[in-house]
């Protein structure tokens, strides 16, 4: 049965696009270079804060240039990080429900770490987390399996015992590399096709659906 649930950040607890797409717009901004529309970031963000600059930066530009950008979006972000950033519509509610049934619960994302720590605070105060990891330099970013390993092994549960909920194709590569079944969320960055041709175990279009999921146990047991 069911034990517990690896969610990812972004996308899939929380909205967060407009304030990374603001922070970049305006790192972009100060060393010249022209910005990006808000829709063009649901498909740059997801693999870590040096892919996302290298992606709204034009092609070829020297390394130095990617350093600085990286340097000014991480300044911006701190600042703007709460602007606009919330918890979608019923994702509180689940993982109340979810701490309440005694399932436990991790955060795995590819946000820097101390970004992942400090918004999981803020916006879930009252959720226990078991584990909480974002991008570090001993944890490989996803799609490796190294963070979703790690938040088990803290969970002290088996694959099969815990599900991956997230927005996005690498969110679905990384449950699958680390042999977890994968639920794709239709609410987040990504078009929920790109869920599905990655191969998404269970797809669902709300929060409630998880719980809706965990309760037929028929579908998710081994």
């Amino acid at each position: 049965m069911i034990k517990g649930i690896i969610f990812d950040l972004d996308g899939t607890l929380l909205d967060t696009l407009e304030d990374i797409a603001d922070s970049a717009n305006e790192a972009l901004r100060d060393c010249g270079f022209d910005v990006h529309p808000l829709d063009e970031y649901r498909f740059f963000v997801g693999n870590g804060v040096e892919n996302l600059v290298k992606m709204i930066l034009p092609k070829g530009t020297d390394a130095n240039m990617i350093t600085q950008v990286i340097r000014d979006f991480q300044q911006a972000y701190d600042r703007n990080y709460a602007n606009k950033c919330q918890p979608y519509p019923g994702i509180t509610d689940l993982l109340k429900e979810l701490n309440r049934r005694g399932l436990q619960l991790g955060v795995c994302s590819n946000k820097p770490d101390t970004f992942t720590q400090v918004m999981v605070r803020q916006y879930f105060e009252n959720i226990d987390f078991v584990a909480v990891t974002g991008e570090r330099k001993d944890l490989p970013r996803k799609p490796d399996a190294a963070m979703p390993r790690y938040i088990l092994e803290k969970m002290g549960l088996s694959e099969t015992e815990c599900l991956f909920a997230g927005d996005s194709n690498v969110d679905v590569m990384t449950a699958r590399n680390a042999d977890i079944r994968s639920i794709g969320v239709s609410w987040g960055f990504r078009p929920i096709q790109e869920l599905i041709d990655a191969g998404a175990t269970y797809t669902v279009d709300h929060p409630k659906e998880i719980l809706d999921l965990i309760d037929q146990k028929t579908k998710i047991v081994v």
